[in-house]
Order: structure tokens, then C-alpha cells, then sequence
């Protein structure tokens, strides 16, 4: 077969690594400040994680970076109703920060 790749592939000998795997996930937003956003969601993340979250303010789109700071099962245990999700903006823009107080003045 003939090799169809651009660029030679080097074999690392079995070096431990981490990946992250990007997921999309539904979240609803409960509450949100310049600090960062209290999420629901039916899927677990941990602390650490980081993401980018998509929402409109107003009709505005407002995108941020965030790291899921803690998570808190919701429920009983014996029923999964989800999980609080407490993220921080990390990296946050002035007009983002400025939406954010526009919003939150309302």
C-alpha cells in the first residue's frame, strides 16, 4: 500500500500522556456574574475541566472560556437529577465583563 501521509509519524516508545476529548453539552445557565456561572447539567464534569460557553444576553452572543471550579450532585443519589456545575471565567474580555454588569443591572 503506498503511504498517502505528508509527514513522517515517530514512535514515542509508550510515553505516558493525558488527552482531553471535546464533548458538546447542554447546560442551563442558573445564574451568572463577572466571576464566572452556576450551571445545570445531566452530565457529570470535574473540577478542572475547561470548556467554552456559548450563550446569548439580550440576543447577544457571549462567548468565554470557564474552568468547572466544583460540582455537586443534585438528587437523592438514588435518582440522578444532575449536577450543579460552579465555573470561573478564565481569560474574560472587557466587553464580555461589560454584557455581563448589563445584564445583571436589569
Amino acid at each position: 500500500m503506498d503511504e498517502r501521509r505528508r509527514a513522517t509519524r515517530v514512535a514515542l516508545g509508550g510515553h505516558a500522556a493525558q488527552a482531553q476529548v471535546l464533548i458538546n453539552l447542554d447546560v442551563q445557565v442558573v445564574d451568572i456574574s463577572t466571576a464566572g456561572v452556576l450551571l445545570q447539567t445531566s452530565q457529570r464534569l470535574e473540577p478542572g475541566m475547561r470548556g467554552c460557553l456559548r450563550l446569548n444576553l439580550w440576543g447577544r452572543p457571549f462567548s468565554a472560556e470557564v474552568e468547572v471550579r466544583r460540582v455537586k450532585q443534585l438528587g437523592d443519589g438514588a435518582r440522578k437529577a444532575g449536577y450543579d456545575v460552579g465555573a470561573a471565567f478564565v481569560g474574560i474580555m472587557q466587553d464580555q465583563l461589560q454584557l455581563i454588569e448589563q445584564f445583571a443591572n436589569q
